[in-house]
């Protein structure tokens, strides 16, 4: 049987009221590197589907395609955790109390904006008498441009709160955005060179916090 690591394959099916797609694609690569993008609300099956791929090959690039769509909905039930939303609220109220913040800058997807996530914030933090502004423009896998983008939002605004609300994408996109904004005199491409670069042991990294303070909320 001729074997290549070069290949991809593509299935969809409808089960239990989903329509899941699912698509891989595989290329020669000296290591094994594998990258996914799933539906949001299924991601904890990465790991799963990355421990299932690595059982089956030792090397090749290997991307993997999940999207699950939900086509009817019965017998739902949403159940709200009281306390852990009463704890949400305390620790946004801290920003105020004990952390005296006034201004807060909340990075964020277009989706969690849209769907008024983003607001629920801006409505709590408005209450303890905190400006808000939100930057909604990350899309998945975020580009330099973006957290340049985002950066010069905070030069105007001047936030001393940056809010990451949402998965990976918001995350690294506030934390680039927050060193752009703390060190606008860096050049961010040649600091992730620096820390490419296997010879260098110890990478001396700009100090943050005189601006502003990050907080991440994972959804």
């Amino acid at each position: 049987m001729l074997r290549s690591m070069t290949g991809y394959g593509r299935g969809e099916a409808t089960i239990g009221g989903r329509r899941i797609v699912f698509e891989i694609k595989s290329v020669n690569h000296k290591f094994f590197e594998f990258n996914s993008r799933i539906t949001r609300g299924y991601l904890f099956l990465e790991d799963k589907l990355k421990a299932y791929v690595q059982g089956k090959i030792s090397r090749g690039k290997v991307d993997v395609f999940l999207q699950i769509e939900t086509l009817e909905e019965t017998d739902v039930q949403v159940l709200v955790n009281h306390s852990l939303a009463s704890a949400y609220v305390k620790a946004l109220e801290e920003l105020h109390t004990v952390y005296n913040k006034k201004r807060v800058l909340i990075v964020t997807d277009s989706f969690l904006a849209e769907s008024g996530f983003a607001k629920k914030l801006t409505t709590v933090l408005d209450r303890f008498g905190i400006q808000t502004e939100v930057f909604s423009d990350v899309a998945p896998d975020p580009t330099l441009a973006c957290a340049e983008e985002g950066a010069a939002l905070c030069r105007s605004f001047k936030p001393d709160c940056i809010i990451a609300l949402g998965g990976g994408s918001p995350m690294d996109a506030a934390k680039i955005m927050w060193v752009l904004y703390e060190h606008p005199e860096v050049d961010f491409s040649d600091m992730a060179m620096d820390f490419m670069d296997i010879r260098k042991r110890i990478v001396t990294f700009p100090k943050l916090g005189q601006k502003a303070m990050i907080v991440c909320v994972p959804t």
